[in-house]
């Protein structure tokens, strides 16, 4: 006799939403999200590039008291080369979870345009 398996999971929470890198925007600090009730995350990420910006990186920061915040300890996410389209797990390793992501070598026409929502599972 076989027993599915269920995982409690909560609906997908977008933290980055269609955000264009360019010579004004190059930073961006995501609202924090209460991962308490839950162990793992899944970060779906779908990042569009135009033309040749040099490169953008996507910091999961996390933290216990939603005020003092610390790098989640990964390679950076992200290439420079075009569409992608990827889904990265983790842990859920402290009470809150942001994105910090930075932009460098953008332009007004050297643009990366981010949205990146993630799934928290029990």
């Amino acid at each position: 006799m076989s027993r599915a398996v269920q995982t409690e999971k909560r609906a997908p929470i977008t933290l980055v939403d269609n955000i264009t890198f360019n010579n004004v925007t190059t930073t961006y600090t995501s609202n924090a999200v209460d991962a308490q009730a839950y162990r793992k995350f899944i970060l779906n990420v779908h990042k569009v590039v135009a033309n040749t910006p040099t490169s953008l990186e996507i910091r999961v920061q996390m933290s216990p008291d939603n005020v003092n915040w610390f790098n989640y300890v990964r390679e950076p996410f992200l290439g420079t080369a075009g569409t992608e389209d990827e889904a990265i797990d983790g842990d859920a390793v402290a009470r809150f979870i942001r994105l910090y992501v930075v932009a460098t070598g953008t332009t007004a026409v050297n643009t990366f345009t981010l949205t990146v929502t993630i799934q928290l599972m029990a």
